[in-house]
């Protein structure tokens, strides 16, 4: 009888070691399945193809850390590498602006400004109908050279606007709010709060392209009246709202329009560790909202002038 009690003893004894290995294995691989990558499975002795199940669950679960160490390590370099193509591109729209500004735009002044002068010479010339003839000519070549001027000036600004560089982007915003309404007659409102400090040039610049480019997607697609942007300074983060009153984006991609303009906002403001969000309602419009993380500028640029 004590044989017979010490048996179911045993039996029991390793049926219950069983069922605690596959409670460690099964509690082991829904953590490992939230994200716990570190977790292993106790191995244990004695139990032959039990313990072997263990160190192959472990084995996989080193195999797949691995795995996703080397894919955090590969999106930390594209985010690396897409943080300098972009910085590399405002380099660029610098520079070409810089240049539209200090070559084309100098050698139109002095066109124009020779062109006065040879008006001027038409004035004392003795055949006056010939005199007159050229000065009409001259008249309308000085007007075409005042449209050249105007559209350097505005593909300079819309590269990299110089109250960018020299003033800063709450400056920057108000030229861009203004410049907006007037070539669009759309009326626009524009809210700044709480900005007492610098703003750094990533973050800056950051802001303006995708204040740019959400406004142009108003003047493409939202068939607006209205158009609100707020930029407010918080404790730790800049908060930017741009919010009107159009036909209202679809708030799941593909949003009725060409993505690739709003995939740009969320990119330059996930580089900078921000938050971007778009919603829309139909016939009411269209709200973008944005939140990225303070820090300290590093960065300062040359200014230049405008035309």
């Amino acid at each position: 009888m004590l044989t017979l009690f010490t048996i179911i003893s045993v039996l029991v004894a390793a049926e219950l070691s069983l069922l605690r290995i596959i409670r460690n294995l099964s509690k082991t691989a829904r953590q490992f399945g939230k994200g716990n990558f570190d977790i292993r499975v106790p191995v244990p002795k004695h139990h032959g193809e039990l313990s072997e199940l263990a160190l192959e669950f472990n084995s996989m679960a080193e195999a797949l850390l691995q795995r996703h160490n080397e894919l955090l390590k590969a999106h930390d370099r594209l985010k690396t590498l897409s943080r300098h193509l972009q910085n590399a591109r405002e380099e660029e729209a610098r520079r070409i602006a810089r240049e539209l500004h200090d070559g084309i735009g100098q050698i139109l002044t002095i066109i124009k400004i020779d062109l006065a002068t040879l008006q001027k010479k038409c004035l004392t010339c003795k055949e006056t109908s010939k005199a007159s003839a050229i000065e009409t000519e001259i008249i309308k070549i000085k007007e075409s050279i005042d449209e050249a001027i105007k559209f350097v000036r505005r593909i300079s600004s819309e590269l990299r606007p110089a109250v960018l560089d020299r003033l800063g982007f709450p400056s920057a915003l108000e030229w861009q709010t203004r410049e907006f309404e007037i070539r669009t007659s759309i009326s626009t409102q524009l809210e700044i709060k709480n900005i007492k400090e610098s703003i750094d040039e990533d973050i800056s610049t950051a802001l303006f392209r995708v204040t740019q480019e959400a406004l142009t997607n108003v003047i493409r697609h939202a068939n607006a009246s209205e158009v609100h942007i707020s930029l407010i300074c918080n404790e730790n983060d800049f908060s930017l709202s741009i919010r009107d009153n159009g036909k209202g984006i679809a708030n799941s991609p593909p949003y009725g329009i060409n993505t690739s303009g709003i995939i740009g906002m969320e990119e330059r403001v996930r580089l900078l560790n921000g938050q971007f969000s778009i919603l829309g309602e139909h016939q009411k419009g269209t709200t973008i909202r944005i939140q990225i993380p303070k820090r300290k500028p590093h960065r300062s640029y040359d200014a230049y002038t405008t035309l």
